[in-house]
């Protein structure tokens, strides 16, 4: 390969690479199978500890025997399973709650702090019945005779449906043959969505929503069950939040330092190692943004730290492998990649497994950062064990055949 073709190669490629890393900072649009791309700009917004946020105080007027604590565990399930906010803040005593939750993602119109916490406070008795207009009497199935509910979008040519599954209990299944074509729902006395329900099955009901918002709104009330309380808002405030830009300028020093020490410790071959790394975040990134990351905290970005520390080491040791030996750079650089894949393949399993354990546990810690390093471990892979090897060739012809070892 001639010199004037590996920069056409390079040039090309980091052109693209620009584009497309600006495109992955873009504000909301529709794009993919979700319908919107979410840049990190805008889900950053699902992080209170980087965004504005909504500060709002309850009166709690508990049932019997029901303590604030079972409250809050109740609302703080329900923040997680309808909207993925698990970092939401909680401060009470006695017979006040405060809750603060993020401003949500901006753009995204269907989703505000208010209907959030509205939708979260209240009660959430889910009741169906054969009227198109709420009596109680007429009731057939209510939070009892749950068992728990998953969401799914349903397609049928050019439509989509939105459905909350709702398994039932053996009661539930023998009631729910009492239910017409023309049942609905009724959520703490309202009626919802008329006609709305499907008996799926002898125990599964299809609870149809407008949207995916309304789908995840039905099946959490299912499974966080009814909040023994009566919450009244006594005080709201917005709390400004300015961490976001702290954030991505953290992450920017870290590449940018990353990509000096490549170039000072590998010279050319370092730029190999910088657009591998940039490829890994900018990839990371926009699937993230394609696939509604539900949280992005500080969490998140140690995540990231970590799968870039991990890829940073991949990198370190094979280069070292690369450089230390005594040939020309041709053969110095298969030889050094072919000792290099046993530990590349362990060490990114090794991350993958631990970031897979780690996304499973819904907390505000784990999620996000199990979710990062996953998304980390599998690109950085790619790059180490592809990437890498594709780019060494494309500058060899800028390197001095006759030595590997770096200056």
């Amino acid at each position: 390969m001639t010199k004037k073709t590996s920069t056409i190669i390079l040039v090309l490629f980091i052109v693209v690479l620009a584009f497309v890393g600006v495109f992955a900072f873009l504000p909301v649009f529709s794009y993919g199978e979700y319908g919107e791309y979410y840049s990190p700009a805008t889900l950053i917004q699902k992080s209170a500890a980087f965004t504005d946020s909504l500060s709002t105080t309850y009166t709690v007027e508990a049932d019997e025997n029901v303590s604030l604590s079972q409250i809050k565990s109740v609302i703080d399930k329900r923040l997680g399973s309808m909207y993925g906010l698990y970092s939401s803040k909680f401060d009470g005593k006695d017979n006040s709650l405060t809750v603060i939750v993020p401003q949500i993602a901006k753009g995204n119109t269907e989703i505000t702090a208010d209907g959030v916490l509205e939708t979260v406070t209240a009660r959430g008795v889910l009741e169906i019945l054969n009227e198109t207009s709420y009596d109680a009497d007429s009731v057939i199935l209510s939070n009892e005779h749950y068992k728990n509910a998953t969401t799914r979008k349903l397609v049928n040519g050019e439509y989509e449906y939105f459905v909350a599954i709702v398994n039932l209990t053996s009661e539930g299944a023998k009631l729910a043959k009492t239910l017409n074509t023309s049942s609905t729902y009724a959520i703490d006395g309202t009626i919802t969505l008329t006609g709305g329900v499907q008996v799926y099955n002898t125990t599964t009901l299809y609870l149809y929503g407008r949207t995916i918002t309304e789908a995840k709104e039905l099946a959490g009330y299912v499974n966080s069950g009814v909040l023994q309380a009566d919450l009244d808002m006594t005080d709201s405030a917005e709390i400004a939040g300015n961490g976001g830009l702290i954030l991505f300028i953290a992450l920017a020093v870290v590449i940018i330092g990353c990509a000096v020490f490549f170039v000072i410790r590998y010279k050319m071959l370092g730029l190999v190692a910088i657009l591998s790394q940039l490829f890994s975040v900018i990839v990371a990134t926009i699937f993230a943004g394609l696939v509604h990351l539900e949280i992005l905290n500080v969490f998140a970005v140690i995540g990231l730290i970590l799968g870039l520390a991990i890829q940073t080491y991949v990198i370190v040791y094979t280069f070292d492998n690369i450089c230390s030996r005594d040939k020309a750079f041709g053969a110095a650089k298969h030889q050094g990649f072919t000792d290099s894949n046993k530990r590349n393949l362990i060490i990114h399993a090794i991350a993958l497994a631990v970031g897979i354990i780690l996304w499973v546990i819904p907390t505000a810690v784990t999620a996000p950062m199990g979710n990062a390093i996953v998304y980390l471990a599998v690109l950085s892979f790619v790059a180490t064990m592809g990437l890498n090897r594709l780019f060494a060739n494309v500058i060899e012809p800028f390197v001095d055949s006759k030595k590997s070892s770096r200056k």
